[in-house]
């Protein structure tokens, strides 16, 4: 039976994943790809630069979530 890092193209394909046969299952050993100097601090930047944004976009939306559950659990004590 041909693993995913056999079949081509997979999220397996590459250079940072190897194959060990192990006892009873594979092992696949991955490793991170080095980065260094302006490639890592331009990855490093963009990360941080699309994490903010997505926190600023979605905070509102997540506000709303927790209003609306702190408010049902409010409405349960009173019930009970």
């Amino acid at each position: 039976m041909a693993g995913p890092a056999a079949v081509g193209g997979g999220p397996l394909d590459g250079d940072s994943v190897s194959f060990a046969p192990g006892f009873d299952m594979p092992v696949f050993l991955v490793t991170s790809p080095a980065h260094g100097g302006a490639d890592y601090v331009a990855k490093r930047a963009l990360d941080v630069f699309v994490s903010a944004l997505g926190l600023i976009v979605l905070s509102p939306l997540m506000a709303i979530i927790a209003l609306a559950i702190g408010g049902a659990l409010e409405m349960t004590a009173v019930k009970a």
